[in-house]
C-alpha cells in the first residue's frame, strides 16, 4: 500500500529584530539639560505663583464675580483674606449662600446611601478604582447629610469661608504642581521640547480647570446650598488636581517607555 508523502519543506520565520533585553540596563544619570529645565522654567512658575499671588487672586476674583454677576445676576463682590504677611492677602469672591431644608437633606442622604450600595455591588476588578473613588465621596456626603439632618444650626461655615479655603488652596496646589510635575518630568530621559510642552501643558490645563471649577463651585453651592461644601472639598479638591497631574505624566511616561523601546531609541539604554 502506498504511502503518500509530501515534498512541501516546513515553513521558517525569519526574525528580523531582536528586541533589547531588559537584563542589567538602565537610563542614563541626569544630563545638565535636564538641570537647566529645572532652572529655566519649574523654578520661575513656582517662584511667579508665590510672589504674584496677589495680582494672580485679584484677577481671578474680578473675573469670577463679573462672569457670576451678569451671567446669573447674583450678587458678588471681591474681598480679601490674610494668606503669607510677608507677600500679602489672598483675593476672593464673596457672595451669600443657603442652608439645606430637612427634606432636602434626607433625599440626598437617601441617594447617597442608595449610591454606595450600587457601587459596592460592582464586581468587575477594571472599575474597582472608579467605585472605591464613589464610594469616598458617597461617604463624606452621607456624613453630611446627617449632620444638616440633626445639627444644622451648628454648621460653622459660609459660602465665603469656602470661597477663602478655596481660593488659598488652589494657590498652594499651583505652587505644588508647578514644582513637582516640574522635577518629575525633568528627570525623565527624553527631549527638551517635549518635556517643555508636557510640563507647559500641564501648567495651563490645570490654571483653566481651577479658575472654571472656582465658578462652577460657588455657583452650586448658591443655589443648591452648603450641604455639597465637604464633598467638594475633600473629593473633588485637592485629590483631584494631583489626580489629574498624575494622568498627565503617566501620559508622557508612556510616551517615553515606548520611545525608549523603539529600534532607532534603543541605544538611550546604559548597560551594567
Amino acid at each position: 500500500m502506498a504511502v503518500a508523502t509530501s515534498n512541501k519543506k516546513p515553513t521558517t520565520i525569519e526574525k528580523r529584530q531582536i528586541s533589547y533585553t531588559r537584563d542589567y540596563r538602565h537610563l542614563p544619570k541626569p544630563k545638565i539639560s535636564m538641570w537647566f529645565f529645572v532652572l529655566l522654567f519649574v523654578v520661575p512658575a513656582v517662584l511667579a505663583v508665590l510672589l504674584f499671588y496677589p495680582e494672580l487672586s485679584m484677577a481671578i476674583s474680578v473675573w469670577t464675580s463679573h462672569v457670576i454677576t451678569s451671567g446669573t445676576g447674583v450678587p458678588s463682590t471681591v474681598t480679601s483674606a490674610e494668606f503669607i504677611p510677608a507677600i500679602g492677602p489672598v483675593y476672593l469672591v464673596d457672595m451669600a449662600g443657603s442652608m439645606p431644608t430637612l427634606l432636602f437633606s434626607i433625599i440626598n442622604l437617601v441617594v447617597a446611601l442608595a449610591t454606595l450600595f450600587l457601587v459596592m455591588l460592582m464586581r468587575r476588578s477594571s472599575m474597582r478604582s472608579f467605585a472605591i473613588y464613589i464610594c469616598m465621596a458617597m461617604f463624606v456626603h452621607v456624613i453630611s447629610s446627617l449632620f444638616f439632618i440633626f445639627f444644622p444650626e451648628y454648621f460653622p461655615y459660609a459660602l465665603v469661608d469656602y470661597s477663602t479655603l478655596y481660593m488659598e488652596q488652589q494657590i498652594a496646589i499651583w505652587i505644588c504642581i508647578a514644582g513637582i510635575s516640574g522635577f518629575a518630568i525633568a528627570l525623565i530621559f527624553s527631549s527638551f521640547i517635549s518635556k517643555l510642552i508636557t510640563y507647559l501643558a500641564t501648567l495651563a490645563y490645570s490654571a483653566v480647570y481651577g479658575i472654571t471649577r472656582y465658578v462652577v463651585y460657588l455657583l452650586l453651592l448658591h443655589y443648591f446650598s452648603s450641604l455639597f461644601m465637604a464633598t467638594l472639598f475633600f473629593t473633588l479638591g485637592v485629590l483631584f488636581d494631583f489626580l489629574q497631574m498624575v494622568f498627565v505624566y503617566i501620559l508622557y511616561v508612556r510616551y517615553a517607555s515606548k520611545k525608549y523601546g523603539s529600534q532607532r531609541e534603543g541605544t538611550l539604554w546604559k548597560w551594567s
